[in-house]
């Protein structure tokens, strides 16, 4: 029978060689990622780099998206609730390449309207719809590695999809080519990933539920509202602002954002251990505040950061026409401290299979939304409304949870 069919003892995710495999992880990733950031930006300049910013906000939400895959592959394994198997595409990965075909179908029939909404062709459109399946796909085989507790695994296969992003974005830049054949570049990477994740993780256990179940749609409800209400800047940025400043608003949540992917480290780490509590009647008060107190620490040093480092930090990695993007970073980073506590949260809930909270965040994100529409005079009015929206999440979240 596959080793994820018995419920990790909770301590084994926690533990110091995990955590620490998967900082390490982080920090690759981060600087991969960060390093495409700049290489385009750079290379494309602001006006096409805004655009690239809106692309780039979109495809983070079909990945989180996919990441409420994870969440649940992650949650079966470590529960227990997996059958011996050892294929590469299980029951939930098949079904999980037909929901995304499905959305792959609708993106690209709705490409001319998000294309009016972007201000751009349907070709970029085309290779974001691309990088919708292999996305889930790459979700799933992290899942599988989390839930098993195979971390260093599960580090490699991050860190080699944010280096493999980055080596588009160098190739793109060295070859002189756009937006357009980067994106069709990041959809390629990405399935060579997915691929690699899923056969690394084929003896781990057959997870006999399809990405309609329960479990599935409520985290997937879940981080897909969290992360519109983390992403949604940048492309409403991009619809609002012209050219130039919507290229300097995508450069500031590129950094002000930075402030969160640390912290997300811990609600990793976390989520077995709640998976298993939750499964054996166990309360986990102790680790969630361990963890609000870490993650909401490692956002705070990080906004201080920006504020004192962001002029030099804007002029050295972009460059002079990026400079007014640092005023605007560190405000941006301020909403992350919610943020990053509202996302321990829906770890928590999700483990312990709750539903009432989606009803709050599904408020926050519609009045995040609004708030956008209604407030876009400059960079610094769409970090307010960033951080009213995520502050009063979080207290209606904290209420919620108290009652």
């Amino acid at each position: 029978m596959a080793e994820s069919t018995t419920a990790a003892s909770p301590n084994r995710s926690l533990s110091r060689s995990g955590g620490l495999l998967l900082l390490v992880s982080v920090g690759v990733g981060n600087a991969a990622n960060y390093g495409f950031q700049i290489v385009t930006g750079r290379s494309l300049g602001a006006q096409d780099y805004g655009l690239l910013g809106g692309l780039m906000a979109v495809a983070t939400i079909i990945s989180v998206a996919g990441g409420s895959f994870q969440t649940a592959a992650a949650r079966a394994v470590a529960a227990g609730e997996t059958r011996p198997g050892r294929d590469v595409i299980d029951r939930f990965s098949r079904s999980a390449i037909v929901a995304g075909l499905v959305v792959t179908a609708i993106a690209m029939a709705a490409s001319p309207l998000i294309g009016i909404f972007f201000d751009v062709g349907l070709l970029p459109i085309f290779g974001l719809a691309l990088l919708i399946v292999p996305a889930l796909l790459s979700a799933i085989a992290a899942g599988r590695l989390q839930g098993a507790h195979r971390f260093g695994l599960m580090s490699g296969l991050s860190a080699g999809l944010a280096l493999g992003k980055l080596a588009v974005a160098v190739a793109a830049a060295v070859i002189g080519v756009g937006v357009t054949s980067l994106m069709f570049g990041l959809a390629l990477s990405t399935f060579a990933g997915g691929a690699i994740g899923l056969w690394l993780a084929r003896d781990i256990g057959d997870i006999g539920f399809g990405v309609f179940s329960a479990d599935v749609g409520r985290a997937m409800l879940a981080f897909t509202l969290f992360w519109v209400m983390v992403s949604a800047d940048v492309p409403f940025a991009r619809a609002f602002f012209d050219g130039e400043e919507a290229g300097h608003y995508a450069a500031a949540a590129v950094l002000g954002k930075a402030v969160l992917w640390l912290p997300s480290v811990v609600g990793l780490l976390v989520f077995p251990r709640l998976a298993s509590a939750s499964v054996a009647g166990e309360g986990a008060t102790g680790i969630m505040r361990r963890a609000v107190m870490l993650s909401g620490g490692l956002t705070v040093v990080g906004v201080a950061g920006l504020y004192v480092l962001g002029d030099p930090m804007f002029r050295i990695l972009y460059g002079e026409e990026y400079l007014p993007a640092a005023d605007v970073a560190w405000r941006i980073g301020v909403a992350c401290i919610p943020l990053a506590i509202v996302n321990l949260l829906l770890y928590e809930r999700v483990a312990h299979r709750s539903n009432r909270f989606l009803v709050w965040l599904g408020v926050g994100t519609v009045a995040e939304l609004g708030g956008f529409m209604a407030v876009h005079s400059s960079g610094s009015s769409f970090a307010l409304v960033l951080v009213v929206s995520a502050t009063a999440l979080l207290g209606a979240l904290l209420v919620d949870r108290a009652t």
